[in-house]
């Protein structure tokens, strides 16, 4: 019988070898436009890095409404990420520990990424640089910047 740690690193060593990452969502116009605006947006792939501080303030909704549905994630702490590339520097925002996935007293996954209220996202890559830089890059997309 497999653990539950060995079907996670079986789950993670595939997506790792799988092909190149897949856009998702509502591209901003053609595809290749996520280069050219300096990111690849896609959900295949496994981040690297960790958490260094670093926030993004944002409502959910803005987030869905300019990136598509996140994709889904450990379903536990996180109930979804955007994953973003560049430069092959791989940076993720994402809701932690928010939702009822994790605490029943939470909200639900679904209410969470429909809410208008702005919510402090973890932004988690390489480094707090290519982190800021992401927050800011995302701020421009949303009209913020």
């Amino acid at each position: 019988m497999t653990t539950m740690r060995q079907q996670i690193e079986k789950a993670i060593t595939k997506l790792v070898e799988s092909e190149p990452p897949i856009n998702i969502g509502r591209p901003p116009a053609a595809p290749g436009e996520w280069a050219k605006l300096g990111y690849d947006w896609f959900i295949s792939g496994v981040p690297s890095g960790s958490f260094h501080g670093v926030y993004l303030a944002v409502s959910p909704a803005k987030l869905v409404a300019r990136f598509g549905t996140p994709s889904e994630s450990d379903g536990y702490k996180v109930s979804g990420q955007y994953v973003f590339r560049k430069d092959n520097v791989t940076v993720c925002v994402y809701d932690w520990k928010e939702t009822t996935l994790y605490d029943r007293r939470g909200i639900d996954p679904s209410e969470l990424w429909r809410s208008q209220s702005p919510l402090h996202f973890h932004v988690g890559g390489p480094g707090e640089e290519e982190e800021r830089d992401l927050v800011g890059w995302i701020r421009s997309q949303l009209g913020e910047a």
